[in-house]
């Protein structure tokens, strides 16, 4: 198998563990290169990850052959620009989550993913956390799908104001795109397609910003089963989880990093041993294979694309009191 050299657009904080990823899979891939306009910035996260070559113009770097692949690790306003730029290019991406800001970008990316038969990656690298990835495994075992109710949510309100998180021009909304766009993938992983949408949204305790710190969104799936999502900024005291799937022959629940499962034709509990992993490893490991083996991803546009409309979906829901039918 080739080794694919890869490089990282943006050096903000996500970037790090994209790096941090990709160094840890030498074995497939090189980090060869990164681009910030900031060169100062740049220059420091090039040091700390032994990166070689340092670009301010990230077109500079998609016209050579330092790289075959790419991260998008900007501000989710600019996901879609350099992800078409990069696509055209002839380059590989995995592009950060959420997918981009509208639908119909989205949309374009993932048309031009199809048009250079480039992979394109979402990082929803939430599907790579041990209870997630192991519980995926249980769940196809414990008959069909009846409910899921997660709540999610972290601490980091007073941060994310001083940050471009807290300005929907450039992050498209809060923690409903935020930490919650992981969960709603995690809906369509574990129990399929969304057919129904409804949601309510607030700002309570953000001390700047237009978007919103909490939100609830109710689901309808495909295949009938029902599902409620909670989503926080707020979350005082920790990074809080928790998650439960009901099925016709048993319950899965991941509890913070716990994991356990009931079967109903015994009326036992069990809890399985989880794989060591890292999510950011295994992302990155995953995307580099893909790219090296001419792959469909893992992570498909289509995910991204229908984890972006549920989300926008339920801001509708809220803005017009009304369930939202998904096509």
């Amino acid at each position: 198998m080739k080794i694919v050299k890869v490089g990282i657009i943006g050096t903000g904080g996500i970037a790090n563990s994209h790096a941090q990823g990709y160094l840890a899979n030498r074995d497939l891939c090189g980090l060869t290169a990164v681009c910030d306009i900031d060169k100062e910035r740049v220059k420091a996260f090039a040091e700390r990850h032994g990166v070689k070559k340092i670009y301010t113009d990230y077109g500079e770097m998609l016209k050579s052959d330092v790289v075959d692949a790419v991260s998008v690790c900007l501000p989710n306003n600019l996901h879609a620009a350099a992800t078409l730029d990069a696509l055209a290019a002839g380059k590989h991406v995995l592009c950060e989550k959420p997918m981009a800001t509208t639908v119909q970008d989205a949309e374009k990316m993932a048309q031009e993913a199809e048009r250079t038969e480039r992979v394109l990656y979402i990082g929803f690298n939430h599907r790579f956390i041990a209870p997630f990835f192991k519980g995926k495994e249980i769940v196809e075992k414990l008959g069909l799908p009846i409910a899921l109710r997660i709540a999610y949510g972290h601490t980091l309100a007073e941060s994310l104001a001083e940050r471009w998180f807290s300005k929907k021009a450039i992050s498209g909304g809060g923690t409903l795109l935020d930490n919650g766009v992981h969960m709603i993938d995690m809906t369509r992983w574990y129990f399929g397609e969304v057919a129904e949408v409804s949601g309510q949204v607030g700002k309570y305790v953000l001390p700047k910003g237009d978007v919103e710190d909490n939100a609830i969104i109710l689901l309808r799936l495909s295949n009938g089963a029902i599902a409620s999502l909670q989503f926080s900024w707020s979350w005082w005291g920790a990074t809080g989880l928790e998650f439960e799937a009901l099925c016709t022959d048993g319950t899965l629940n991941i509890e913070g990093s716990r994991l356990s499962y009931y079967k109903r034709e015994t009326r036992t509990w069990a809890i399985p041993d989880l794989p060591r992993m890292d999510s950011w490893r295994e992302e990155t490991r995953r995307f580099v294979e893909d790219v090296a083996e001419g792959k469909e991803p893992f992570v498909t546009p289509k995910d991204g694309l229908q984890a972006l409309k549920i989300a926008l979906a339920a801001y509708e829901s809220c803005q017009t009191g009304k369930t939202i039918k998904l096509s």
